[in-house]
């Protein structure tokens, strides 16, 4: 049916197609697994941040953060959100296992590209 979208918004489509194959992206990581949504809590069970797509391995972790139009704002908060995901999330993975963030767009912008190169 014409307009109908299947529950799905925008943002959980664009979501859903880049998570279908992001670990081909990175193969030297060799990231197996995918989780969705993933709430990232502190000490007192309040969510601090919440990560879109997370692929892992033994040795290897890539939160990722979704955006139907990534612009450099969206850099400076996905950075900030990577400090706090990095503060809380070794109760989710084992101490050994290094951390990698990227940001990922249906578009995304000039400036974002920008603004991603420059914190290299």
């Amino acid at each position: 049916m014409q307009g109908e979208n299947n529950g799905f918004g925008k943002g959980e489509l664009i979501e859903i197609l880049i998570a279908a194959n992001l670990w081909e992206k990175f193969p030297e990581y060799d990231l197996q697994r995918a989780y969705r949504r993933l709430p990232v809590y502190d000490e007192k069970n309040i969510i601090k941040a919440e990560v879109d797509i997370l692929l892992v391995n033994t040795e290897w972790a890539m939160a990722v953060d979704v955006k139907r139009q990534a612009n450099a704002e969206d850099v400076k908060e996905h950075l900030e959100r990577m400090e706090r995901i990095l503060k809380y999330l070794p109760g989710l993975l084992p101490a050994d296992v290094k951390l990698l963030g990227a940001l990922a767009g249906g578009i995304v912008t000039g400036e974002a590209r920008a603004a991603a190169c420059s914190r290299l």
